[in-house]
């Protein structure tokens, strides 16, 4: 299992994300895996809809934005949050020729407002390593699933994108 979760990790690693977001435990109204999952599909479809050309859904994923969410914490002995990895593409058609890095992050920051009062920490990223490891820490391959026991709710993850949507190796030679 330790190898899975290296493996599943150095792949992880060899994505420049841009961004890594927290959100910060919030005891009196614990968010659900799900709540995060959908606030974050809304949040994402929209950063693509505001600095991409309205294509974007056909794109190949290293050419729009994307995100992976993690859940850390039980809520008992580690109050539980969630950390976000967010990718930008690079050399995308974007709709916003003043596009940049730290838009991106004011811009995922603002929607998030609209959906929470909880604290999120929102930092560019200069590398993708160590954010990457420090995010999926917590995570148990074939976990990613939504299951009905408290336990997969602590090592939970998922991409935000819909399924259809998956990023593969091959894909990411590409990008």
């Amino acid at each position: 299992m330790k190898e899975a979760k290296n493996n599943l990790q150095d792949w992880f690693r060899t994505i420049a994300w841009s961004h890594l977001l927290t959100i910060e435990p919030s005891p009196s109204k614990p968010f659900s895996n799900d709540e995060v999952l959908q606030t974050f599909r809304s949040i994402e479809f929209r950063l693509n809809k505001h600095f991409l050309k309205s294509s974007f859904s056909k794109w190949n994923p290293y050419d729009r934005f994307f995100m992976v969410a993690f859940a850390e914490g039980d809520g008992i002995s580690h109050e539980k949050h969630f950390h976000l990895l967010v990718y930008s593409p690079v050399n995308a058609d974007l709709r916003q020729k003043q596009f940049r890095k730290g838009s991106v992050g004011f811009f995922v920051y603002l929607e998030w407002m609209k959906y929470s009062s909880t604290p999120l920490d929102v930092r560019s990223l200069n590398q993708n390593e160590a954010p990457a490891v420090y995010a999926s820490k917590m995570v148990r391959p074939g976990h990613h699933e939504f299951e009905n026991t408290r336990l997969d709710e602590i090592y939970w993850w998922a991409f935000t994108t819909p399924p259809n949507s998956k990023i593969t190796r091959k894909q990411q030679t590409h990008a």
